[in-house]
């Protein structure tokens, strides 16, 4: 389990935990991550938001919010 901010561009990885409550847990919740569901990082800038595919939708997230999604790399 690590963090969703260290999956690699290009990376698919499936989400084990979001550890984040209130505005912004419904805000991941209506993107659709959630705990179970696979996301492809599609940008992994070292500063920048992070890129996710999500499904059929694309998503720009905030590294601070990536930080608090738990995730287990797919091979």
């Amino acid at each position: 389990m690590r963090p969703l901010t260290e999956i690699r561009q290009g990376g698919r990885a499936i989400v084990l935990e979001v550890a984040v409550s209130g505005v912004h847990g419904v805000r991941m919740a209506g993107m659709g991550i959630l705990p179970g569901v696979r996301v492809t990082v599609l940008r992994n800038g070292k500063r920048k938001a992070l890129l996710l595919e999500c499904g059929r939708s694309i998503f720009a997230v905030a590294r601070a919010l990536a930080l608090t999604v738990s995730v287990e790399e797919e091979a």
